[in-house]
């Protein structure tokens, strides 16, 4: 019983490690420099395991000094919305975010956590993540063709997005790797 409980506790320790997980690699091709967050949960207020959205971030040094790529997925075979599939209300200001590409993308994989994810990719600045990471209440809405889909950002729970995106800008940014 206590191997199944020590199991238990390190298959969750293993999960949870890596939602905003953050992996810096350099190019054998052109030695330049990417950094990816692995999508994190961002999740419905007042509720407990109701995450249907997850963020992530890329950046590549080939791109401009302070653009990034916001990934957002969720948790359904759902295709985005093509005019402004993607709002935030930060702080009482509310930001609509149009994809460069208007084609929904699907991961199929089959079972875990993985399977039935629908993402969008977003071309964000540095002066963007920082309004979302220092806003004191930001919320999401992401319109599908079949209704729409909630969250908080301003969560700093560890396994939540947000804590991931400091991480993250950080890196970038401010340590600029």
């Amino acid at each position: 019983m206590r191997a199944l409980i020590l199991f238990v506790i390190f298959f969750i320790s293993g999960c949870i490690s890596t939602f905003g997980d953050i992996h810096t690699t350099r190019s054998d091709f052109d030695g330049s420099t990417e950094i990816s967050m692995i999508p994190a949960p961002v999740c419905k207020d007042g509720t407990f395991g109701t995450c249907f959205v997850k963020f992530g971030l890329y950046r590549s040094s080939r791109m401009p000094t302070d653009m990034v790529v916001l990934k957002i997925m969720i948790g359904s075979i759902e295709s985005f919305t093509t005019s402004d599939p993607v709002q935030f209300n930060i702080d009482g200001d509310i930001v609509a975010l149009n994809s460069p590409d208007p084609a929904t993308m699907f991961d199929l994989s089959e079972g875990g956590y993985e399977s039935s994810w629908s993402y969008k990719t977003f071309i964000v600045d540095k002066s963007f993540l920082k309004r979302l990471i220092e806003g004191t209440r930001v919320a999401l809405k992401v319109t599908t063709s079949k209704g729409y889909y909630e969250g908080v950002f301003s969560s700093d729970k560890m396994t939540t997005a947000r804590p991931a995106f400091k991480q993250f800008y950080r890196q970038v940014f401010e340590l600029n790797i």
